[in-house]
């Protein structure tokens, strides 16, 4: 038998983004993953996003995010929420497997968005440094229907023809040529 679902993981919050905001972050690898699995012939696709206000200094705006979880809630594409805390099997096994990936790869690039999880999960609140506030929503995990996400993306089917990410690139900064970008709302967030 095959696989039933597939799981899509973005570390961050922009994977789910329309493509019309008025940044989207990091995207090209985001939406070549989008694309990708929502092509594929499995009865569920779903995307998990962890990490929201880690891409601060990317110059997402989280007006705009939770305006997309109401539109993905009112699509059907919302599929739930949890947190993920330490001193639960699943926040603790996250931490270990932090600690495995950070001794075993020291000399590697860390990534800024578990280093920021992490410190939530702590318990750590407010600005450290530019562009980096740390909030209980970073080990706040999200859930959605990845076909829902797909099908409101407004041009996620172009993606479908490339074959390198810097062609992927490239659509995506054409398109934005194309879109009206939303101006941020006056939320105060």
């Amino acid at each position: 038998t095959g696989a039933d679902t597939v799981i899509l993981i973005d570390g961050g919050i922009d994977a789910i983004l329309r493509g019309d905001e008025l940044s989207l972050g990091t995207p090209s690898e985001d939406l070549a993953s989008l694309a990708a699995v929502t092509s594929l012939a499995v009865p569920r696709v779903w995307l998990a996003c962890v990490g929201m206000t880690a891409e601060l200094r990317d110059g997402i705006r989280h007006s705009q995010v939770f305006e997309r979880f109401a539109a993905l809630t009112q699509a059907g594409g919302m599929l739930g929420s949890g947190t993920i805390l330490r001193g639960t099997p699943g926040g603790d096994q996250y931490l270990a497997a932090l600690d495995t990936v950070e001794t075993n790869q020291a000399t590697m690039k860390r990534s800024h968005v578990h280093k920021l999880i992490r410190a939530a999960m702590q318990g750590v609140f407010g600005w450290h440094g530019d562009f980096t506030w740390i909030s209980p929503l970073l080990n706040q995990a999200w859930l959605f229907d990845a076909r829902v996400v797909a099908a409101q993306h407004l041009f996620l089917h172009q993606l479908h023809q490339t074959e390198t990410i810097w062609h992927v690139a490239a659509v995506v900064e054409a398109m934005r040529k194309n879109l009206a970008i939303r101006e941020i709302s006056d939320l105060p967030i």
